[in-house]
């Protein structure tokens, strides 16, 4: 399972790489732990999209569209779950709403 705390979250909004993309392009994928020191080496990028690690998620900038997009992130990663930059700061701020 992959849980992350409100304080976590903004954590993960306010780290953003890529303060000037459109949100919708930019995901963060989560991961269940800290990523190794290899994991940047383990990811193959077919086309435009830029990866910046981060300590347990990873921010991946679709320029073309995540539709569009053929990346695939490494199995040795784990369970991963991707969500666009809008829905992290949805999520971060309904947790700061009730107090978490």
């Amino acid at each position: 399972m992959i849980v992350r705390s409100g304080a976590e979250m903004a954590a993960v909004l306010a780290g953003n790489p890529f303060p000037k993309a459109v949100p919708a392009k930019i995901g963060v994928a989560f991961l269940t732990g800290p990523l190794g020191e290899g994991a940047r080496t383990e990811i193959a990028i077919p086309g435009r999209e830029e990866v910046v690690l981060g300590r347990r998620e990873a921010y991946i900038h679709f320029p073309d569209g995540v539709g569009r997009s053929r990346l695939k992130l490494p199995a040795a990663w784990g369970p991963t779950t991707v969500r666009n930059v809008n829905t992290v700061a949805r999520l971060a701020a309904m947790a700061a709403e009730v107090g978490g």
